[in-house]
């Protein structure tokens, strides 16, 4: 499937990584690879500090050691200990777990799975959404499966999850299209009912979106995805450049509108994780492509999406340039002053880890004029690429990530760093 071929590229490239002094910079965990894991791709935080994150290789041999785990890192005094959650066999409790992790107001962790499940589907089964809970025993817990995925008519192979105010899980699958020559994507909802959750289909979409599709949802329950590949085209774009959608709930159902199109000009095409929304509404994201740097399509872009009465206006913040670093892989964050935070998987150094520069962790902070400059917060150093990915930040402005290739055995790290 499209996730499998994507796991074997990325590894396709994996080396080492040794990483640059830093004082700003920690690594707390490095994974070993077999039974504790490989290449993460997530994280989240608790009040309390703790990291939350998915590992999607282990050693399982029914889904060919990538069946998953997700793991913990508590702070100890001056360390912090690693201790993985749950690891999945790639059977009936799902594999391959994916996209983004939810944490409830109870300590609880919900997720999606890709593969296992109902084994009708396809290569490695249909996707599950899943549940994970402290058991009340020392350290353990449970995992529920709360919905199995049956076939690809109906959907499968979920990538996507996020909660909304109500406790209800959105996320995204595939379904067949009606054309039967690609996948579609749709939107899905399971609410809790009782002692069960009921899953209901929100909105299929009449063309193909990437799996690299994700989901941010406001506090009116609003659904914005961005989409880094769709069939759906403009005249700009006649090929695939990308898009943003919105799905807004009424008392009729749901409204999808595409409210903005990437075009394959120096704009940028191409973007890369959840948008994030401020307080005003306002929407900032990346693009992997566009810009005016010639890494690759361009080495990205920073850009706002505003309002306004005629729709939505985008604005870009930040072109990055060869010597700056490009290729945003993940969304941005930002801190309570307003300065936004993301990943490239590029570096400045482009002689390093095959002639990508290994990558880097970048600020981007609004000056009086109203523009906004980058400062390189830690470039990764080489051999192999160091893939980082979304970051968390905490209350007190700490930086936290996932470097999917990073390590000496190259099996992925969470790193720490302090702005």
């Amino acid at each position: 499937m499209k996730h499998q071929f994507a796991i074997a590229l990325v590894i396709a490239f994996a080396c080492s990584l040794t990483l640059a002094d830093s004082a700003h910079f920690k690594a707390l965990y490095s994974f070993k690879g077999g039974a504790d894991g490989q290449l993460p791709v997530a994280l989240i935080a608790d009040a309390a500090g703790n990291l939350y994150g998915i590992a999607q290789g282990s050693n399982e041999a029914s889904c060919g050691q990538s069946c998953g785990t997700i793991f913990e890192l508590s702070p100890t005094g001056g360390g912090w200990k690693k201790k993985t959650l749950y690891r999945f066999s790639g059977l009936s409790d799902g594999g391959e777990p994916t996209g983004q992790l939810v944490l409830d107001a109870s300590g609880n962790l919900y997720g999606v799975a890709v593969a296992g499940g109902d084994s009708t589907c396809a290569f490695a089964g249909c996707g599950v959404v899943f549940e994970l809970s402290p058991n009340g025993e020392e350290g353990g817990w449970t995992e529920t499966v709360l919905y199995q995925f049956t076939n690809i008519a109906n959907g499968s192979s979920p990538f996507a999850l996020v909660q909304d105010k109500s406790g209800n899980l959105v996320g995204m699958n595939l379904v067949s299209c009606s054309d039967q020559v690609e996948f579609c994507g749709a939107i899905f909802q399971l609410s809790h009912t009782g002692s069960a959750w009921e899953e209901s289909s929100v909105y299929i979409f009449p063309f193909a979106l990437g799996e690299g599709t994700l989901l941010t949802i406001d506090n009116s329950g609003n659904i914005f995805g961005t989409s880094p590949a769709s069939s759906r085209t403009s005249a700009s774009c006649p090929a695939s450049c990308g898009l943003i959608f919105e799905l807004s709930p009424s008392n009729s159902g749901w409204t999808e509108k595409n409210i903005f199109f990437f075009t394959a000009n120096q704009g940028g095409s191409g973007p890369t994780g959840a948008v994030y929304e401020d307080a005003g509404g306002h929407l900032f994201g990346t693009t992997a492509n566009g810009g005016q740097g010639a890494c690759y399509r361009g080495c990205g872009t920073v850009y706002e999406l505003t309002k306004t009465s005629a729709g939505w206006s985008r604005t870009i913040l930040h072109e990055f340039q060869p010597s700056q670093g490009g290729m945003p892989g993940a969304g941005l964050v930002a801190d309570s002053a307003g300065n936004l935070y993301g990943t490239t998987y590029y570096g400045p150094n482009l002689t390093d880890c095959n002639g990508t520069g290994c990558g880097t962790v970048f600020k981007l902070t609004q000056n009086p004029n109203g523009k906004w400059s980058e400062k390189i917060l830690h470039q990764f150093t080489g051999p192999s690429l160091a893939l980082p990915s979304q970051l968390v930040i905490d209350g007190s402005g700490n930086l936290y990530g996932v470097a999917r290739r990073g390590n000496q055995g190259g099996f992925g790290m969470v790193f720490q760093i302090i702005p």
